[in-house]
């Protein structure tokens, strides 16, 4: 599932996850656009590469040597406002959460993604949908609009919601404050939630302008009312 596409000339790895426990049923997916950080065949042999993505903590070492030999810091803006939030929402709410992209190929920048060759891409897509169908998560926190637009082309094309009665054009902070902004049913009957907001490389330490959003999404996964 995460070798390289035979049309992709960088040799890239998918990144459905990374998780110590990936067959763990997770109720919350955090979903953003793409992976920013690519490791390819001349980094990791595939064996080691997928053992990787079941071992947080050898991932992310592996995850910090590579920027650093890239002349960026250890870790990414948006890397530390995702575990800021996700540290946050898994103590207040106990449920787990696992982090994934709308289209899991990785590219340094979104000018790069939209260069890629769309055989790739839709093999991306496939990755993200199986993996959305076999854990079925009763809720999706998505940061930044192009993965909610993703997101959402994505449910619509399996007939899973209407996107017609969308309204994707509004502002992040206007999505923001409707929690959920949208919600679904698998085809197995499972209920599905979406909520979104603005990308976590605006997070910062205490995500202190993501306070009612953050706080939305700890009422609804503890079944209190939203304020």
């Amino acid at each position: 599932m995460v070798q390289p596409h035979p049309m992709d000339a960088k040799r890239r790895y998918y990144r459905p996850f990374v998780s110590n426990d990936p067959h763990r049923k997770h109720e919350v997916f955090l979903v953003g656009i793409n992976p920013a950080t690519p490791i390819s065949e001349t980094d990791l042999s595939l064996s080691e590469y997928i053992q990787l993505l079941t071992n947080e903590d050898a991932f992310y070492g592996k995850y910090e040597e590579l920027r650093r030999a890239q002349g960026k810091p250890a870790v990414s803006r948006t890397r530390g406002g995702i575990n800021n939030f996700v540290k946050e929402i898994q103590i207040q709410s106990g449920k787990a959460v696992l982090e994934t992209n709308a289209i899991p190929y990785p590219t340094p920048n979104v000018k790069e993604l939209k260069k890629t060759p769309r055989d790739v891409i839709e093999k991306a897509e496939a990755i993200f949908y199986r993996l959305l169908m076999e854990q079925t998560p009763n809720v999706l926190l998505v940061h930044g609009k192009m993965s909610l637009k993703c997101l959402v082309n994505a449910l619509a094309s399996h007939q899973l919601l209407d996107d017609s009665t969308i309204d994707l054009d509004q502002p992040l902070k206007t999505i923001e404050a409707k929690a959920p902004f949208v919600e679904f049913t698998y085809p197995n009957g499972n209920k599905g939630a979406i909520f979104a907001c603005r990308h976590f490389m605006y997070y910062g330490k205490t995500g202190e302008s993501f306070a009612d959003f953050r706080c939305n999404v700890i009422h609804y996964l503890n079944d209190k009312p939203v304020p």
